[in-house]
């Protein structure tokens, strides 16, 4: 069973991919940037709603429609044709699915593919999005990885903080390991501190990529799936600690700090992406969306250029939180498009210091002064996969004279550098923002980190899709 994405009807006619009479078609899956096993058969899945039409029959295909996969190797120009057949409906949608067989499957070399819906009633067709939003067109085709799969057993150790939302037993984890099966890998709180742990087998032969979510007495969470690529260097993968709908457990104030001295200050405020921030250029203004350069508010100095603020997120608030800065009450801070500041609401302490970000930069490297870890940790980047920008967290667990921390691509050309410098002990992030040394936009894919703190060095993978 595959976790697809379900449009209501009323939604689908709102969305901005309307074609004659086909209403509406999308949520191709796998999504962009998708590493799959080059020893076995891709299928892709695809929908397709048309009023009246595939929600008359819940068992059946809608009348007149059909679906094509289209599929080339990427820098060549020549589409291959595979008929897609019905599936199953999805809520209103009908669900299509096609196969790209083992055969035309080659390691390191990667695969185009877009989906074609066909309307014989009147010669419509439509082309989508997969389920991220991300164009599966033929001008903007999804890309998919394959590689070759792992060629020994892996156990992977997987954990969750249910302490936001309370455990109702069972817990359970599922994925494209086992088929999504929803009662074979169940956790268990041997300690009762809420984190829920459990463990599965992947045999030699399966795809690095999988996918994977939680359920809480079969209740799915209410987010996309977890992604991991799988490495077979060691027989053991412990992934970074889960949380529950990846939210906070603990209330936390989170103090945000820009340097805003080389502008003209009129009215400044601090936007954001989660509760209590807004984007109040949009829904307006409060007194709590100010920032102050005037000594109150935590702001140390006043005068200095420095506006600071003191903001108290709930237990309960998505960890992931993006922000940006206004000077006048507009969207004025100058960050790339669709790009802001980002920071992981922490788990360690009930206070989080945001470094001071210059306003209109991106990048910086924050620590996190009170919390002394007893080793060396690279993290899981998050967002993960990402589209414009990723929080990168680790910490190092003893003072440290070099700590290198760079990007690399698959083929292991080193395309940026984070962090090059002496580190005393602590948990430090830093902003990525999917560029290059030289400030240029590297495009979508698998990407690698390499952590090195002296003799110890760590490396992880992540998807950056455009």
């Amino acid at each position: 069973m595959l976790i697809r994405v379900i449009f209501l009807s009323l939604l689908l006619m709102a969305s901005s991919f309307v074609f004659a009479e086909i209403g509406w078609c999308g949520n191709v899956y796998p999504n962009d940037g998708t590493e799959i096993n080059s020893t076995e058969d891709l299928t892709v899945y695809f929908q397709i709603w048309k009023e009246g039409v595939t929600d008359a029959d819940p068992s059946a295909r809608g009348e007149g429609l059909s679906a094509d996969l289209m599929y080339r190797y990427a820098g060549t120009s020549e589409w291959n044709v595979v008929p897609m057949v019905y599936n199953v409906d999805v809520g209103n949608n009908d669900e299509y699915m096609g196969t790209i067989p083992a055969s035309e499957i080659i390691a390191d070399t990667d695969i185009e593919i877009y989906c074609l819906a066909y309307d014989s009633t009147d010669g419509s067709t439509c082309q989508g999005n997969d389920q991220m939003g991300n164009p599966a067109t033929e001008s903007e085709p999804l890309t998919y990885h394959p590689m070759n799969p792992i060629a020994t057993d892996v156990t992977i150790h997987f954990s969750v903080n249910m302490n936001w939302v309370g455990a109702e037993e069972p817990v359970v984890v599922a994925g494209t390991f086992n088929d999504w099966a929803t009662d074979e890998v169940v956790l268990s709180d041997v300690d009762s501190d809420g984190i829920y742990e459990g463990s599965f087998t992947l045999s030699a032969g399966s795809s690095r990529h999988q996918e994977y979510k939680y359920l809480n007495n079969g209740v799915w969470e209410g987010t996309g799936n977890r992604i991991i690529e799988v490495s077979d260097t060691s027989s053991d993968l412990y992934l970074p600690l889960d949380y529950w709908e990846n939210k906070s457990t603990r209330d936390v104030y989170v103090i945000f700090r820009v340097d805003m001295s080389a502008e003209t200050v009129d009215s400044a405020f601090i936007a954001g992406s989660q509760p209590p921030l807004h984007w109040g250029w949009d829904d307006g203004w409060t007194d709590a969306d100010r920032i102050y350069d005037d000594g109150t508010h935590c702001d140390e100095t006043a005068d200095d250029g420095i506006y600071t603020t003191i903001i108290l997120f709930p237990a309960g608030t998505y960890r992931y939180v993006e922000y940006k800065f206004t000077t006048d009450g507009t969207d004025n801070e100058p960050l790339p498009p669709f790009v802001n500041h980002t920071f992981t609401l922490t788990e360690d302490e009930d206070t989080l210091m945001l470094p001071v970000v210059i306003f209109g930069e991106l990048g910086v490297i924050f620590s996190s002064k009170n919390f002394k870890p007893a080793k060396t940790i690279l993290y899981q980047n998050s967002p993960n996969p990402f589209n414009s920008a990723t929080t990168i967290t680790f910490d190092v667990g003893k003072n440290a004279d070099r700590v290198s921390l760079a990007i690399y691509d698959v083929n292991g050309v080193k395309i940026c550098t984070l962090a090059d410098d002496n580190f005393a002990k602590g948990r430090y992030s830093v902003v990525w923002d999917g560029k290059n040394d030289n400030g240029i936009d590297v495009p979508s894919g698998t990407y690698l980190l390499k952590l090195q703190v002296g003799d110890i060095e760590q490396t992880g993978k992540m998807m950056l899709i455009r």
